[in-house]
């Protein structure tokens, strides 16, 4: 079978192995698949089946013609994962909510895959928003451990309010004991697994988390999947008081250090059977 990985135009003079998916397809390799990575849309090569794999918060229109090409393709519709189109914990300016807070920007992963893969005037916004406020002494976001966790929505600047690459939502952690945690469900095609990170820190990350652990999935996680239509990918989230809360939607999974972990390596398996379960049901059903 042909896999076509569909990247960004500059993704092309970049380490792709900073992807997840570059990790799973050895996996494809293994069985004997072909994978062929595309940068832009210049060329089309020809695949059994394809992956759109966009770095960026909102896809451009050229690369979701260009993934409409190819008869099977997945993610060609989960093209936009800011938090204004995907968070439903979203406060404004005179809410009257008496709840902790949390900062964080409006644009996937503090907004780095922007500053990166983004277009000029999308380069440009950024700069401005990141170093124009830096100079008023104002909140600068360029990477997670930068959200800021208020005690109330009264403590948020009022400049936050204003900017369009900034969001303010409720903070609704999930505790177990002195830490927090979150949950990272992994799916690719049928193959899925979850699993539960710790971390004394209120923002969860690789960086500050415990090692984790595998945990069952919540039904929650299907209905978000479908609503959003993600065929690859990673939903972090949390249960708060009994209820699936989601923190953020990735398309685009980065390895970050994992490479070898032995839950991770058993994920990235799953993932990689998961899309050939995918491609023999979509020809059945074809």
């Amino acid at each position: 079978m042909r896999i076509a990985l569909l990247f960004h135009e500059r993704d092309r003079s970049r380490n792709l192995l900073r992807y997840d998916i570059m990790h799973i397809a050895k996996y494809w390799l293994q069985a004997g698949h072909q994978v062929f990575p595309v940068f832009g849309t210049a060329k089309f090569v020809p695949a059994d089946i394809a992956i759109l794999h966009i770095d960026l918060s909102l896809v451009p229109g050229a690369y979701v013609d260009f993934a409409n090409r190819y008869e099977i393709c997945l993610n060609k519709k989960a093209i936009d994962i800011r938090k204004t189109a995907i968070s439903r914990q979203l406060l404004q300016q005179g809410d009257n909510y008496q709840g902790q807070v949390i900062i964080k920007s409006n644009a996937n992963t503090a907004g780095i895959p922007e500053r990166v893969n983004g277009n000029w005037w999308s380069r440009r916004k950024f700069q401005w928003n990141q170093i124009g406020p830096k100079r008023q002494q104002q909140l600068v976001i360029r990477k997670a451990s930068d959200y800021r966790v208020l005690e109330n929505i009264s403590q948020v600047p009022e400049e936050v309010f204003s900017r369009d690459d900034l969001v303010v939502e409720k903070f609704l952690p999930e505790r177990d004991g002195d830490f927090y945690c979150t949950r990272t469900y992994l799916f690719l095609g049928d193959g899925e697994s979850c699993q539960r990170n710790f971390s004394g820190s209120p923002i969860v990350s690789w960086s500050n988390s415990q090692p984790t652990q595998a945990c069952e999935i919540h039904p929650q996680l299907a209905l978000w999947r479908k609503h959003m239509e993600f065929d690859y990918g990673k939903f972090d989230y949390v249960i708060h008081d009994g209820q699936a809360v989601l923190l953020d939607a990735n398309k685009t999974t980065g390895s970050g250090d994992s490479v070898g972990d032995a839950l991770v390596e058993q994920d990235r398996k799953k993932q990689a059977e998961g899309l050939l379960s995918y491609y023999r049901n979509a020809l059945l059903a074809g």
